[in-house]
């Protein structure tokens, strides 16, 4: 991930809510402000940048701050949609005590987040 986009990232979604924007977005699951996109965005480098750091043994306390700040979001836009085993979102895993935003982003989507350092 680039280091400039994730150092942005993290005020935009903050500003983002303040925006005027009479722009809707058509989605899949129906329309959205245009603002969602940029949450979107942040959350799946986010995530998927979680996967690469796990897959490749590599630290997952990915931008503190914007995974933090994105935890809402992510909530909210993920919170109702079902969880299935093999669906787009497993059910919520545990996280150990202490973990980063990141892991904690990651398990909320489903991913298993180990002890230990990385």
């Amino acid at each position: 991930m680039s280091g400039g986009l994730m150092q942005l990232s993290g005020p935009l979604i903050r500003i983002s809510h303040g925006l005027p924007c009479d722009v809707a977005l058509e989605e899949q699951y129906g329309p959205a402000p245009g603002w969602r996109l940029v949450e979107q965005v942040v959350i799946e480098m986010l995530v998927h940048g979680w996967d690469l750091a796990t897959a490749t043994g590599r630290s997952t306390d990915l931008a503190p701050d914007v995974a933090e700040a994105t935890l809402p979001s992510v909530r909210a836009i993920y919170g109702d949609l079902p969880r299935t085993p093999g669906g787009s979102f497993a059910p919520a895993q545990e996280v150990p005590e202490g973990a980063s935003a990141a892991d904690r982003l990651a398990a909320y989507l489903g991913r298993t987040v180990r002890r230990g350092p990385r």
